[in-house]
């Protein structure tokens, strides 16, 4: 219910980089907050984020996927997913372990922010909206 009047009104591509741009942003402002109340309303931004980001990102992958690979893709796209948050924690940890508790928090804002630049040129509204287009279409 939520999805679908943004996609309608910015499209896919703003949504997505905006995206990143809010993990930023949250990342940002956990590791330079000390009130509670500034935390947990990143994070609650940063919830509704994940959930208008899943919606797009999943029929994304969906649309651009043979059918008769889908399960294969989600299957290797789940892996990665949890292996590389079990990855991240381990990482993080050594980031606190070598720096203060915050260094996770700089490390994954700049993280994001190379994964934003380096989105971008594939986030060209024309081709990640004409995939929107085409699923309204169809529809």
């Amino acid at each position: 219910a939520l999805v679908a009047p943004l996609q309608a009104r910015f499209g896919t591509s703003v949504l997505l980089k905006v995206g990143l741009l809010i993990e930023m942003g949250t990342q940002l402002t956990l590791a330079i907050t000390s009130p509670w109340a500034v935390a947990a309303a990143a994070l609650l931004v940063f919830g509704v984020h994940g959930s208008v980001w899943s919606v797009l990102t999943v029929s994304l992958r969906q649309h651009r996927t043979a059918e008769e690979v889908r399960g294969r893709v989600l299957a290797a796209y789940m892996v990665l997913s949890v292996g590389g948050a079990a990855i991240g924690s381990l990482l993080g940890g050594v980031l606190v372990a070598v720096g203060t508790i915050t260094t996770p928090m700089w490390f994954g804002a700049v993280v994001v922010a190379a994964v934003f630049v380096a989105a971008v040129p594939s986030l060209r509204r024309s081709e990640v909206d004409t995939v929107e287009a085409e699923e309204q279409h169809t529809a």
